[in-house]
């Protein structure tokens, strides 16, 4: 994710040719932060999307969502969940089931010898988007970066062939 998110930068500052936020920010002018849950570049810069403060290189433990701004669910194992859908990645703790460990497991009880179970189910927050409001986002992502990508190689391919017209 570190290359991603450097090369991501360094376009947006070469091509686009426009007033670019400083490490850290973004909207317009550049005056909001992007969130203290974004996970740093190694050299604990953080870059988030200027227009939409998405996260480029992921989320810390504990939050997901392209700003990381949602908390995993606490009945998570670990606190871990998947950054762009909330799913626990490793499991839930002790007595949860779901996706989102959203759901007490059935309980049976014996008591003086006769068995009855009940089951209670506790929802602890709401379920996060579905796929399709993830995906699109991030295909819509993947071909702006391309096109940015594909500007910048057109535009050092026509300034070397004019800098040697020049020197011709």
């Amino acid at each position: 994710m570190w290359i991603h998110g450097a090369i991501v930068f360094l376009c947006c500052l070469t091509v686009q040719g426009e007033d670019v936020c400083e490490p850290g920010r973004y909207g317009d002018k550049c005056t909001q932060t992007c969130s203290p849950d974004c996970k740093p570049l190694p050299n604990d810069i953080v870059l988030c999307g200027r227009e939409t403060g998405e996260c480029f290189e992921g989320c810390k433990a504990g939050v997901y969502g392209d700003r990381c701004d949602q908390p995993c669910s606490r009945n998570c194992k670990d606190l871990t969940c998947n950054q762009h859908n909330g799913y626990c990645t490793l499991g839930c703790i002790e007595n949860y089931i779901g996706d989102f460990c959203e759901t007490l497991k059935e309980i049976t009880t014996v008591h003086q010898g006769t068995a009855y179970s009940s089951s209670t189910t506790v929802t602890t927050g709401v379920a996060p988007t579905s796929s399709s409001q993830v995906v699109i986002p991030v295909v819509v992502t993947v071909l702006v970066l391309i096109l940015i990508l594909v500007g910048a190689v057109v535009i050092f391919i026509w300034r070397r062939k004019k800098q040697k017209e020049k020197q011709s």
